[in-house]
């Protein structure tokens, strides 16, 4: 690709994502309230912290010497992003890769339900085996999957609750899933909020961080074989309600793409809206989390949805994963 030929597709969606570099846009960073915490635990401190009401400059960050973005293409992503409803990040990584290339919105948006996946993922390796699961907990997990049952996955976090001692243990367990993953610094929170969400759908988990987590995933290192497939065939099964937007809505082969939606409404009232996927087809499979958040009360679901969409197929027509990546849990872990 010449010099010209990147630069126009940079301008795409805003070129958030580059081979070898590492772009962080900052734009209306907009957060939510502060919520006290509660908990003993240092540990599992939540990170639910007052981020007030500000318009940053954007910002790039690099790991290579390769081209850097030019303000103006800085000033494309953020009419993109505004145009689509709400502040975008992205994050993509080759399955197996060691690192993340980001894109857009630097802040930290809720988990909700892209969360239960870990939750499945840290009783499965409590359990050693999916093959140890009990029917019911089997139905459960297909439950919270595919069509996102907030009873289902609660009711596997109450399996993790008595194995470890309650809500800090259980919580911890899910934050080591997410450690054995490369993630240094997601906190899973443990404060009961307000309007009867769980603790754990609350945890501010970065769109890079939940890529690493989905990569990891995908490249065997987290679970044995058996667990691996039975989490991403459920993947590859999500709803209507996880499924018609995102990347899941885009044209890929059957069966390439796996997918776990999350959305709840932010403190200024307008909807976050997320979604992680992993994707098989072509010759160098990815991850690619998108996380839309809202800049107004009036940003509805519908919204954040079509903004995941815009920067999701703006991934699949530019970002090109480093040829030959392959995944090793020896050289990932």
């Amino acid at each position: 690709m010449t010099s010209r030929d990147r630069r126009a597709a940079l301008v795409g969606f805003g070129g958030a994502v580059v081979a070898g570099v590492i772009i962080v846009v900052a734009i209306n960073a907009t957060g939510g309230s502060s919520t006290p915490t509660t908990t003993a635990s240092k540990r599992l401190a939540t990170t639910s912290i007052s981020r007030p009401a500000q318009t940053t400059t954007a910002a790039v960050t690099t790991t290579s010497n390769a081209p850097v973005a030019s303000e103006s293409t800085l000033t494309a992503f953020s009419k993109s992003a505004a145009a689509a409803g709400g502040t975008v990040a992205i994050a993509a990584t080759p399955i197996g890769a060691t690192s993340v290339e980001s894109g857009g919105s630097s802040q930290s948006q809720r988990a909700w339900s892209t969360i239960k996946v870990p939750i499945i993922v840290t009783l499965l390796r409590d359990l050693g085996s999916s093959a140890k699961l009990t029917q019911s907990e089997r139905s459960q997990a297909q439950a919270a999957i595919i069509n996102s049952d907030n009873d289902a996955a609660a009711a596997l976090f109450a399996k993790l609750k008595e194995r470890h001692g309650g809500l800090n243990g259980a919580s911890l367990q899910v934050q080591k899933t997410l450690r054995a993953a490369g993630d240094t610094n997601t906190l899973v929170n443990t404060v009961p909020p307000a309007g009867g969400f769980s603790t754990y759908g609350q945890t501010r988990w970065s769109a890079s961080n939940s890529t690493r987590f989905y990569s990891y995933l995908a490249a065997g290192c987290l679970v044995d074989q058996a667990s691996t497939d039975f989490v991403i065939n459920l993947m590859k099964q999500v709803d209507s309600t996880q499924s018609s937007w995102g990347t899941t809505a885009l044209s890929f082969p059957a069966g390439s793409v796996a997918a776990k939606g999350g959305w709840g409404p932010e403190s200024n009232g307008g909807y976050d809206v997320r979604q992680a996927a992993i994707v098989t087809s072509g010759r160098n499979p990815y991850v690619v989390t998108v996380v839309a958040a809202p800049q107004s009360a009036s940003t509805s679901f519908a919204a954040g949805q079509s903004a995941v969409t815009a920067a999701a197929k703006w991934v699949k027509e530019n970002y090109r994963p480093a040829a030959g990546s392959k995944a090793s849990c020896e050289r990932i872990k």
